[in-house]
């Protein structure tokens, strides 16, 4: 088909070829796209007859276009009609990675209980270690090797001694910030009692590695950093990426936040405290024999 544009200014679609039903003294126009409606579309629509719509294209027109002008007449069609489209939408549903907190939102405040246990235990396993840095560096140890003392005693006292340490230290802090308010008390404590055991283990073998006071900084730096991630993570709400959860700290920090926050009981961190309790063994473990070592050498 064509386009032409009569004298009067109307637009008249004739067949290509036709030269009888062309306007006289109209001019041809280049169009890329059009609907032709027959006179009685609307009368025969209303009425359940079949009316023809011609869609009128150029070689140059895309077929996607194409395709749009067909269905925007199909769907002209149905909303003439009165009859709903055939199509189903589909049904919305609304997927929440981890747990649903709607309705027990937390403040930023009490999302930072974590991370300042966790910087207690931080400054505490810097303070033991910096101490068995300085006993070995000036050979204590020799001399409390000279008494009836033990070596395994003296690994014993510093175990006891930290643990101790960093325990009474996380106490204080979480009564300070009424973490005992909401949370389970005795989750609580035992969390801070492995904390503080864990922390120990990390700083018996800092200190027996470093050197001196810088020496120790160093290697403290090494451990505190990758194990201060799950405490920023604890801010921000949602599930903790894979990689975060493999952090030694990760299953500890969770378990303040939960009993500490959100009030969570013994069954519901069982699997923490378990994953807690083997991350424990391997730290302390690792902390233990690199300082009975050192504690042989001198």
């Amino acid at each position: 088909a064509e386009a032409w544009l009569d004298a009067d200014g109307e637009l008249v679609v004739v067949e290509r070829g036709d030269k009888d039903s062309r306007p006289e003294g109209g001019t041809k126009q280049t169009l890329t796209l059009g609907l032709a409606f027959p006179d009685n579309f609307l009368l025969d629509t209303l009425s359940g007859r079949e009316a023809t719509v011609r869609l009128l294209v150029n070689n140059n027109t895309p077929v996607e276009l194409r395709q749009a002008m067909r269905s925007l007449v199909r769907e002209m069609v149905f909303m003439i009609s009165g009859h709903p489209l055939p199509v189903t939408e589909p049904v919305a549903e609304t997927v929440i990675l981890g747990v649903d907190r709607m309705g027990a939102q937390i403040s930023m405040r009490e999302r930072m209980r974590p991370m300042l246990i966790f910087f207690v235990l931080m400054m505490e396993s810097l303070s033991l270690a910096s101490l068995i840095s300085v006993e070995i560096m000036h050979c204590t140890v020799l001399a409390i090797a000279a008494t009836p003392a033990k070596p395994s005693h003296i690994l014993l006292a510093k175990t006891l001694f930290g643990m101790l340490l960093a325990f009474v230290q996380v106490v204080v802090i979480l009564a300070l910030i009424d973490a005992f308010a909401v949370g389970n008390l005795p989750i609580l404590l035992v969390a801070a009692a492995l904390g503080g055991l864990m922390f120990s283990g990390v700083a018996m073998f800092v200190g027996s590695m470093g050197k001196d006071f810088m020496g120790t900084l160093t290697w403290m730096m090494l451990f505190i950093l990758p194990l201060a991630i799950p405490s920023v993570a604890s801010l921000f709400p949602g599930s903790a990426p894979l990689w975060v959860r493999l952090v030694p700290s990760y299953s500890l920090i969770d378990i303040l936040n939960r009993a500490a926050n959100y009030g969570a009981g013994w069954l519901e961190l069982a699997p923490a405290f378990g994953v807690l309790v083997v991350w424990l063994l391997g730290l302390f473990g690792l902390g233990w024999l690199t300082l009975s070592r050192k504690v042989a050498r001198l």
